[in-house]
């Protein structure tokens, strides 16, 4: 086994193309349930006992979004999409549940 120092991986993550892929993929899938939980509270608090809402398909949507958006502008921005990314993921769902719930609470 060989020893591999923090610069030597950030210098690998920088050069090589597939390990920046993975590297978003990680950040991002591992940043998913704190990004998310602004969506979720908006989907969530709304009683679906006394309002049929599909919250499941929003959530499977939500979803889908969320790995679509991040592997397109991974494209784009290579390392800087982890900060655009969760600025404007953070800014839409906030402003998603400030739109849904803060206005009818």
């Amino acid at each position: 086994l060989r020893y591999t120092s923090v610069f030597e991986i950030w210098d690998d993550i920088l050069v090589n193309r597939n390990n920046q892929d993975r590297f978003i993929t990680f950040i991002l899938v591992s940043l998913l349930p704190f990004l998310a939980l602004p969506l979720y509270l908006a989907l969530g608090i709304v009683n679906s006992r006394h309002q049929k809402s599909p919250i499941y398909l929003h959530i499977f949507l939500s979803l889908i979004f969320y790995f679509a958006l991040f592997n397109i502008l991974s494209g784009i921005l290579y390392l800087w999409t982890i900060p655009v990314f969760i600025l404007l993921w953070l800014g839409s769902t906030y402003y998603i549940y400030k739109k849904k719930i803060l206005n009818r609470y």
